[in-house]
């Protein structure tokens, strides 16, 4: 790096990459966000230029839940493993036609990636702190974020014109099990899952599945189950459980289904319900009988929107129970009406502000 890059003075300063230069001051200001990192990026490619792939390795391995990272960029087939591993950590919006990467650290310092000339890929780094500066690219980022669209949309949009619409019938218990496992491992945003009965939701957990939530949960996506569970007991049995998954939402519901069955809903995309056919044995590949696989519309609706409104519900009878609960705690305290009466004069009033 040409020179060092500082925050005591208001500045503007063009670094040249020389292909291998030192970004350690480079990184440092991106390490040392408090709040804050907004950035369009243009081509959101692993790239062997040295600015612009530490600037993608940086923001897709970012754990500081304190800094909020916001991230404006074209969402393409090209680029979609990248995509995923950014939503982990930002909140990813979708932009055609995007020109330029820039990035503001804590709306104070502003970052410009200008491209070089010529065959081999490099870049000027235009760096500023001045305030009028920054806070004119902060109001060009918020007007390009306001236009934006979410990343899952964009997700959606590609996954479902990469294929026609189908719904397909799987006869072959194993081969339903795996398809489960891949799609909740392919994951991006979100995965919900229904189990009909508690036995389904254990077996589950011995096949492996949950360890699968855990690891598309860790990449960024949502997790959330819904399970039928009519006892107390079998709803602790199952929280036990998930004491081991932390980070799994889990709701219960006490409702019974017209099918026992195991539904997978993917990214909005995606649908897999998956029959039972003996729920009383102890092995996923067993229990299972044939399975329903679908992309289509009005299929994904339905599952989705019976996952919504039970999860609803359920969250409205948990409530319930609390507030139960809670009455009940009181109900034999034999709690009795007391009455204080004080007489307050101006004297009181003023000694009281004094101390």
């Amino acid at each position: 790096m040409a020179s060092a890059l500082g925050r005591d003075s208001e500045i503007f300063r063009v670094v040249t990459d020389e292909r291998n230069p030192d970004i350690s001051l480079l990184l440092h200001l991106f390490s040392s966000a408090s709040s804050r990192i907004d950035c369009c990026i243009n081509q959101l490619l692993t790239s062997d230029v040295s600015y612009m792939k530490m600037l993608t390795d940086f923001l897709s391995r970012l754990d500081n839940r304190a800094v909020k990272v916001r991230v404006v960029t074209n969402v393409k087939k090209a680029n979609l493993e990248l995509c995923r591993k950014l939503m982990k950590h930002s909140e990813l919006h979708h932009m055609d036609g995007i020109a330029g990467t820039f990035c503001i650290i804590d709306e104070s310092t502003y970052l410009c990636f200008i491209e070089g000339a010529g065959s081999q890929k490099s870049y000027q780094l235009l760096y500023s702190n001045n305030p009028s500066f920054v806070q004119m690219q902060q109001y060009l980022f918020e007007n390009l974020a306001g236009r934006a669209v979410p990343a899952k949309e964009k997700l959606k949009e590609i996954a479902k014109s990469s294929q026609s619409e189908y719904l397909d019938t799987i006869e072959d218990p194993r081969e339903a099990v795996k398809l489960a496992k891949n799609l909740i491992l392919s994951a991006t945003f979100e995965v919900l899952v229904i189990f009909s009965t508690a036995n389904s939701f254990h077996r589950a957990e011995r096949g492996h599945i949950l360890d699968m939530l855990d690891e598309t949960r860790d990449r960024g996506a949502s997790v959330k189950i819904l399970v039928r569970a009519d006892s107390e007991s079998g709803r602790e049995a199952v929280r036990k459980v998930l004491k081991k998954h932390e980070g799994i939402n889990v709701n219960f519901t006490g409702r019974p289904f017209k099918n026992q069955a195991m539904i997978f809903v993917v990214d909005q995309t995606f649908s897999l319900e998956v029959q039972i056919g003996d729920d009383e044995s102890r092995d996923l590949v067993e229990a299972t009988a044939k399975s329903t696989y679908s992309n289509s519309e009005t299929a994904l609706f339905a599952q989705y929107s019976m996952f919504e409104n039970l999860w609803i519900q359920a969250e409205i009878e948990r409530q319930n129970s609390i507030r139960q609960a809670y009455f009940h705690i009181f109900r034999g305290a034999n709690l009795k009406d007391e009455v204080y009466d004080r007489k307050w004069s101006v004297k009181d009033d003023q000694q009281g502000r004094g101390q």
